[in-house]
């Protein structure tokens, strides 16, 4: 896993002052690559390309970049892992004892030589970014993989086009001020998180999951997407078939994911939670696939949140090597700011603190990590999915509302309001204004019609996924220079998922039927956790205690600011009335305290009118 940057000028430049912006720039980059650093500048002083190493694959020198095609004609630097790496070799008729290296970037370059970019895209399993010069047709392609997994942003402005993997480096080219955007403030504060294309400054954009974004050398700009959802659900109707055929095939494309991303010339190890997802993963590496693991978890003192016997539990059923770091309530307050220093954009997911303290304790003994994330998305685990087919013992709170709601409403409004309520700022989402999410949904038009659960799944593989989960899971593990990699989100499952009928998801009040049993079948009903809390901290507990200054500090800040979609007097009820028990209203208020404290570290004051 790596990180890279670049400069596209529309004129020749002079190669020194290039150089220069390039190296500030990957300078902010080199937790995700600590292992080399390489740069490049093309013949015609156009464009610059940065590069910072996390080696995985063929850990020689050949397999640094920026790597070059055979013919000359393409120049990469790329972010990611292909799985697929020997299939595409079979595919363009190459031996793997035809390349320099055995490093996947090779075999990408070769494939774009002899397919095309998209024919090779469509080919590729893997997580990936890049940038990939063409000089025959003197166009830079920027990609990102079908699901975000890995970051991509870019500005256009002042004659030149700049990217990078993460916002900071963009910031390092030059000292323009950047304006904050009010757009990307209000999605922020209906969504706890700032999704793509928007990024928190008005001139930054990310390149969207599964898009192609072309530029040309004068600067003129093309984008197009050559995978997502919409377009599988439109090639693929749903299939009622049995739950035994559904649950075999389900295994056999888990176990598959899980071989394929075993790639690796470094130690692999699981991050292992407890519950049904990171379970499963472990078991088809040590009993399936017979891989000697390493696995890790982070322990709370708080024993109502604390899975770490959970995940002991199920280590010692499949007889692997298991490592704990037991956080105190002062352990984690201390992480708090090592893993808020790492983000670029206001994030309010405060499961980034013990995400960035197992990556950081699992990098001793392992440098790929496997992982459960993407099994909620794609198999149904969310109580939120229960609410959309309209179960009542699981929404008792909200049941009445959606009764009277959903005979005025279409499936699509029903799944929009569910989303608003549960993650907006405020008292049940009623303080932030819900245009955005409005207006972004303007694009449900575009798809067949579906079921408030389909609305709701959806919602998530467009926003909640690649924009909370995945950048999460990227920030953290790169700020310790660890690769995740997800079983659960290989493409294959995903519209594999999307073909299954609704109650394969969600049958009566059992979310995710088909992997729970699965788990019970490989790992024992007795294993089976009750509930799971998805490294959820005690944060009712620290801003009702240690962070209450702070936080009243964030709260008086954000509350005066003007052209924030918030409603002040309600932010100091909310306030008044925390106590460490209320975790609804201390996640609301935490995302209030995030977006405080990135300001604070950036320097900014308020959309439209901030400079950093």
């Amino acid at each position: 896993m790596c990180g890279f940057a670049g400069r596209l000028h529309r004129q020749p430049m002079p190669a020194e002052p290039m150089q220069a912006v390039a190296r500030r720039m990957n300078s902010c980059l080199r937790h995700r690559g600590p292992d080399m650093e390489g740069y490049w500048t093309d013949p015609q002083r156009l464009l610059t390309l940065a590069f910072s190493r996390l080696a995985i694959q063929d850990l020689s020198p050949a397999a640094n970049q920026p790597m070059h095609s055979e013919s000359g004609r393409f120049t990469i630097v790329y972010n990611g892992e292909i799985y697929n790496a020997g299939e595409l070799c079979r595919r363009i008729h190459r031996d793997a004892a035809s390349f320099r290296t055995h490093s996947d970037t090779e075999v990408l370059l070769a494939c774009f030589e002899s397919l095309g970019l998209e024919p090779t895209l469509q080919a590729a399993n893997g997580m990936f970014a890049f940038a990939l010069w063409d000089a025959t047709t003197r166009s830079l392609f920027l990609v990102r993989d079908r699901l975000g997994k890995k970051p991509l942003h870019y500005s256009l402005a002042d004659d030149c086009l700049t990217f990078a993997s993460e916002i900071k480096a963009l910031l390092r080219a030059d000292t323009r001020p950047h304006t904050v955007s009010r757009e990307a403030t209000e999605a922020y504060f209906q969504l706890t998180y700032i999704p793509a294309p928007l990024t928190i400054f008005e001139d930054v954009r990310k390149v969207r999951p599964g898009h192609i974004l072309e530029v040309k050398a004068d600067l003129s700009t093309r984008e197009w997407p050559y995978w997502s959802v919409e377009a599988v659900l439109r090639a693929q109707s749903r299939r009622r078939q049995s739950h035994r055929d559904a649950l075999e095939q389900a295994a056999a494309l888990l176990e598959d994911a899980v071989r394929c991303r075993l790639v690796s010339d470094v130690p692999v190890g699981v991050l292992l939670s407890g519950g049904v997802d990171s379970s499963l993963v472990a078991f088809m590496l040590s009993k399936r696939l017979n891989i000697s693991l390493q696995t890790f978890t982070i322990g709370l003192e708080d024993e109502v949140l604390d899975e770490a016997e959970a995940a002991r539990a199920i280590a010692r059923r499949l007889g692997v090597q298991h490592r704990v770091l037991t956080l105190s309530r002062q352990d984690a307050l201390e992480l708090v700011d090592s893993a808020m220093s790492v983000l670029d954009e206001p994030f309010g997911d405060p499961s980034s603190v013990p995400m960035y303290a197992v990556c950081r304790l699992a990098r001793s003994g392992a440098t790929v990590l496997l992982t459960g994330d993407g099994g909620d998305e794609v198999f149904g685990g969310y109580t939120r999915y229960l609410w959309g087919t309209g179960w009542r013992g699981a929404v008792a709170h909200l049941y009445a509302r959606y009764r009277r709601m959903r005979p005025a409403l279409s499936n699509s409004q029903v799944a929009l309001e569910v989303y608003r309520r549960l993650m907006t700022v405020g008292s049940e989402g009623g303080s932030a204004s819900p245009g955005f999410l409005k207006r972004w949904a303007a694009g449900f038009g575009r798809l067949p019609k579906l079921t408030v659960l389909e609305y709701l799944r959806y919602l998530d593989f467009q926003l909640y996924l690649p924009d909370d989960i995945l950048v999460k899971t990227d920030r953290m593990s790169m700020a310790n220079s660890v690769e995740l990699r997800s079983p659960f989100l290989d493409y294959r499952l995903v519209e594999f998922s999307w073909r299954l009928a609704n109650d394969a998801l969600v049958s009566g009040s059992v979310r995710k039927p088909i992997t729970r049993e699965l788990f019970v079948r490989h790992i024992g009903p007795e294993h089976l956790q009750a509930a799971k809390h998805g490294f959820a901290l005690p944060i009712g507990q620290w801003l009702a205690g240690p962070l209450r200054p702070q936080l009243e500090e964030a709260v008086d800040w954000v509350a005066e600011l003007p052209g924030l979609p918030l409603d002040a007097a309600e932010l100091r009820r909310m306030l008044s009335g925390l106590r460490a028990q209320d975790m609804m209203t201390a996640y609301r208020l935490w995302v209030v305290y995030a977006y405080w404290r990135w300001a604070r570290t950036w320097r900014t004051v308020a959309p439209q009118e901030t400079r950093a």
